[in-house]
């Protein structure tokens, strides 16, 4: 996520719907992974500066998270956004991303491969994953009430990234080539989903598909 503070927009970070190609397109084409070294999230003129203030957070923030950190100007005053993603292909991108990815905290459960099977049982619905990651979307942009979106804004990832590309351009006042991201899905991967994993994502992202209208 981050918050660009002179151009009042906030950017909420749903991992897995392609958070990062608009991370890229809007700070270095060039560099694919010159996001991840930032660690300060409050950032003025689209640039990376040491500047006096900026606060510390985690990657993928919720809402109300942001809100309370979101002080100049606050939250209210700003344009916040998300990208959501329909929950089954979500949860097969957390299921390819874990692989390849391979984070220290889960190298050191995993040293096999994970079939998809044992994780949307034990890693999504069991809570072996990390919870920022498995955490339905909707709890991610909602209210302490869980009643309504704290984001003004929403996109959906299975629309492509040309409406996401055209609503930022317009705020930031140049033009941005989003490029499209697959988040690790392949063709076809919803077909590996049984009856079985597909009542358990139900279940789990209940409020995904109801609030979220997947």
């Amino acid at each position: 996520m981050f918050y660009l503070r002179r151009k009042r927009i906030v950017f909420v970070h749903i991992p897995r719907t392609g958070g990062g190609s608009i991370s890229r397109a809007l700070f270095n084409k060039n560099n694919k992974r010159v996001y991840h070294s930032l660690t300060k999230w409050i950032i003025d003129d689209l640039k990376y500066r040491e500047d006096e203030g900026r606060t510390k957070v985690g990657g993928h923030a919720t809402a109300m998270a942001l809100e309370l950190r979101c002080c100049n100007p606050p939250w209210s005053e700003c344009e916040s956004f998300a990208v959501t993603r329909h929950p089954f292909d979500r949860a097969l991108s957390l299921w390819r991303a874990v692989q390849i990815y391979r984070e220290p905290d889960i190298r050191e459960q995993l040293n096999r491969d994970l079939g998809l099977d044992e994780f949307v049982r034990d890693w999504i619905v069991g809570g072996k994953l990390g919870k920022n990651l498995r955490r339905p979307q909707w709890r991610i942009i909602c209210n302490q009430a869980g009643d309504e979106s704290l984001v003004r804004t929403l996109f959906r990832f299975e629309d492509g990234p040309k409406l996401v590309g055209i609503w930022l351009s317009k705020r930031v006042g140049r033009g941005l080539d989003i490029g499209h991201s697959a988040a690790y899905t392949q063709p076809g991967d919803r077909d590996l989903l049984t009856q079985a994993h597909r009542h358990l994502l139900q279940d789990y992202y209940a409020d995904d598909f109801e609030r979220l209208g997947y």
